[in-house]
């Protein structure tokens, strides 16, 4: 194969690649019905991405919905019915399909969204030790590796697991890995999963994350765009340049005002209350890591008082509230982190254990108590409370905490063993707030401050005979 051969096919490829990665959605009306294609999508900048949700059923069509998800949180942003469930009985007028049409057309004008590429046959590389997987997808010659991720059990009646339609107590489907789609653009694969077909009405799902590539960072053109923004300036004087992002040597002290060249951007990290990027910066010849709040990149959003959101999550899921039931049913996704998810610590017999709140098979099904005025006490803990009335005053106690609690591990000679998130969310400001109600304490729980943002981690509702 001569020169000129080998040319053109490197050509024909990185033409191919790019025109997959230039497919923009889109949605039609023909012959009375509504069209659209070339969706999953995601937005131009990476905020958000689009979806065509159809709920997984064995035997009906439960009609689609668009929906446009936060790719940070994976929130539903926004949501447009595009046909009708068809158990409902409903069939969508002429006039209503145009308004649907029109809707749809205002998301997609709103940014530029671009298609993402579907993988045929994605790779999934298991880890050792765990229930977390990598995946890995192949475009023509080239190859691209997710970082590592792990899917949630879905619960489902018993019956599910069993075949027996008289089972009480519900059980855990480990979910399957069922489309990937990526965006060599913005670094990042979606993938859906669930369980699907499993038995007639064990279905769950679709259910969509946003996985970046491994050692790829997401493109974020609000933050660093490479050639348009390639310099930062020092804010501060003798400011560590480490060999790495975190825990790497120091290389050289940086002062105010000096002006970088940027050639990298690592992983967002929290520190305390700051979140931001690491950047890899060149100055005087020399080559380093410094974190982007001690620079003129800086993230500019700053995280909401501590006593301010708490109060909020508060009066919004706790007080007069079925609190343990939202918890358990995963309606309370504001406060959920997506790659941490919360935890709950509770004693069926003398110790204390741990488990995925949505897997809690005894949990409170009644209200909390209707608290009118609250008061808040910052930086204190109430004295007792816990197995003997306290004789502090009721209310919300809350303080900052090194780490989270411990919990025994029945297999290990009742060892006990602490909850630790990975080292990139580990270093966020750890809160505990108690209610004190009555004189005693009626719920425990901790959060941690990540992505400018305070999440609930632990739900502690192990009582005194743990």
């Amino acid at each position: 194969m001569n020169f000129r051969v080998v040319l053109l096919l490197l050509l024909l490829i990185n033409t191919i690649s790019s025109a997959q990665e230039s497919v923009h959605p889109s949605i039609y009306y023909k012959d009375a019905h509504l069209f659209w294609k070339n969706f999953p999508a995601i937005s131009e900048d990476g905020s958000n991405y689009l979806i065509i949700y159809n709920q997984y059923s064995c035997c009906v069509d439960t009609g689609n919905i668009l929906q446009q998800r936060s790719t940070d949180t994976e929130e539903i942003v926004k949501e447009i019915v595009l046909s009708p469930d068809e158990t409902k009985g409903l069939e969508f007028s002429t006039k209503k399909k145009m308004t649907i049409l029109k809707q749809v057309e205002n998301v997609l004008n709103e940014t530029k969204y671009y298609s993402l590429v579907k993988v045929e046959k994605p790779e999934q590389i298991q880890n050792k030790g765990s229930n977390a997987f990598a995946i890995r997808a192949k475009l023509n010659s080239q190859s691209f590796t997710s970082e590592s991720f792990s899917l949630p059990p879905s619960e489902l009646h018993g019956f599910c697991c069993t075949g027996n339609y008289d089972s009480q107590e519900n059980c855990a489907i480990d979910q399957s890995l069922h489309d990937v789609w990526f965006s060599k653009k913005h670094n990042v694969f979606l993938v859906q999963s669930g369980v699907w077909h499993s038995a007639d009405g064990c279905d769950d799902g679709p259910y969509y994350k946003i996985v970046p590539f491994a050692n790829e960072k997401r493109h974020d053109v609000t933050t660093f765009d490479e050639g348009l923004n390639d310099k930062l300036t020092i804010l501060g004087n003798r400011i560590w340049v480490r060999s790495e992002p975190i825990s790497g040597k120091l290389v050289f002290t940086a002062n105010d005002g000096d002006v970088c060249r940027i050639i990298d951007k690592g992983e967002r990290q929290t520190i305390g209350l700051i979140t931001d990027y690491w950047y890899q910066i060149v100055f005087k010849n020399k080559k380093g890591w410094v974190f982007g709040s001690q620079t003129s990149i800086k993230q500019e959003k700053t995280i909401a008082s501590f006593k301010t959101y708490l109060a909020e999550v508060l009066e919004t899921y706790f007080f007069g509230k079925r609190f343990d039931v939202l918890m358990h049913r995963s309606e309370v996704k504001p406060l959920k982190h997506k790659d941490i998810g919360y935890f709950r610590l509770y004693n069926p017999g003398i110790t204390c254990n741990i488990e995925f709140y949505e897997n809690s098979k005894s949990y409170r099904k009644e209200e909390y108590p209707e608290i009118p005025e609250v008061t808040y006490f910052e930086n204190k803990m109430p004295i007792n409370g816990f197995c003997e009335e306290s004789k502090s005053p009721d209310g919300v106690y809350f303080t900052t905490v090194n780490e989270f609690p411990s919990y025994v591990i029945l297999s290990d000679e009742f060892t006990n063993k602490k909850i630790d998130l990975q080292d990139k969310y580990n270093r966020g400001t750890k809160m505990k707030a108690v209610i004190l109600h009555n004189k005693m304490i009626i719920k425990t729980l901790y959060f941690v401050a990540l992505d400018n943002h305070w999440w609930l981690v632990v739900v502690d509702d192990c009582d005194c005979s743990a």
